[in-house]
C-alpha cells in the first residue's frame, strides 16, 4: 500500500509533468505570476479533491464540483487566488472575433497568427430561432516541444482542470453540433487574455 510520503512524491511528479509542458509554450512567460500560480494551484486542487474522506480538502472538492469552463478562465482575469471565488460579472467576457473553423488546422492557423496566450470561446452554430451560444471557453498557451498546441481548461462541473492538446479539445467539442447544425462548422472566438485590472496581455507569435 502506498504511504503518504509516496503519494505526495507521485503527485508532485504528476503536477510537474503538466507544468513542464506549459512552461515549454510561448505564452507561459507572458502570464503574470499570479496567473501562473492559479494554474499551478488548479493541479493541487485536482489531487486534493480525490481525498474526499479528509475534511481538510472539502473546499477543493467543492471547487471541482462547481467551477465550469468559463469560470476557470475568468478566474485568471480576476483578483484573488481562489479559483472558485469568481462570477462572470464582466459583460465583455465573451467579446471576441468569432469565425467558423471547419478543421483544427484552420483554427491552429488563426491562433498562430493571433499569438499566445489567448482565450478561445467555442460557440455553437445558429439553429432555428437561436443565434447559438458560447458552449466552452479555454486558455491556449502555444506550442510544446513536440509542436502540439497546448490548452488549459476545465470542461464542466465535476471535471478536473487539465492540460490538453488543442486537437483533442477540438475533436471533443464537435458534439455541440446537433440537430440541423451537424454539417455546419463550429464557431471560435479568439481574444487576448486580461490581467485582474482588465488590461490585455501582450501576445507572442508562434515559434517555428
Amino acid at each position: 500500500m502506498e504511504t503518504r510520503g509516496e503519494l505526495l512524491d507521485r503527485e508532485k511528479i504528476e503536477r510537474n509533468k503538466k507544468l513542464d509542458t506549459l512552461r515549454e509554450t510561448e505564452g507561459w512567460v507572458k502570464l503574470s505570476g499570479e496567473q501562473r500560480k492559479k494554474i499551478e494551484m488548479s493541479f493541487f486542487v485536482n489531487q486534493r479533491a480525490d481525498r474526499e474522506s479528509d475534511e481538510n480538502y472539502l473546499l477543493s472538492g467543492s471547487q471541482i464540483r462547481n467551477v465550469y469552463c468559463h469560470l476557470a478562465v475568468a478566474s485568471l482575469e480576476s483578483e484573488g487566488v481562489n479559483l472558485g471565488d469568481i462570477r462572470l460579472k464582466d459583460k465583455d467576457f465573451f467579446d471576441a472575433e468569432y469565425n467558423e473553423a471547419g478543421s483544427v488546422d484552420e483554427l491552429i492557423d488563426r491562433l498562430n497568427r493571433f499569438g499566445y496566450p489567448c482565450v478561445v470561446h467555442l460557440k455553437s452554430p445558429p439553429y432555428g430561432n437561436s443565434k447559438g451560444y458560447v458552449a466552452h471557453s479555454f486558455l491556449v498557451l502555444g506550442k510544446d516541444d513536440k509542436g502540439d498546441i497546448v490548452v488549459w481548461e476545465k470542461n464542466a462541473p465535476r471535471k478536473k482542470y487539465q492540460v490538453e492538446s488543442l486537437k483533442v479539445t477540438f475533436e471533443a467539442n464537435k458534439g455541440w453540433n446537433w440537430r440541423e447544425t451537424q454539417e455546419k462548422p463550429m464557431i471560435y472566438g479568439i481574444r487576448k487574455l486580461r490581467d485582474d485590472d482588465g488590461v490585455e496581455i501582450e501576445t507572442v507569435k508562434a515559434k517555428d
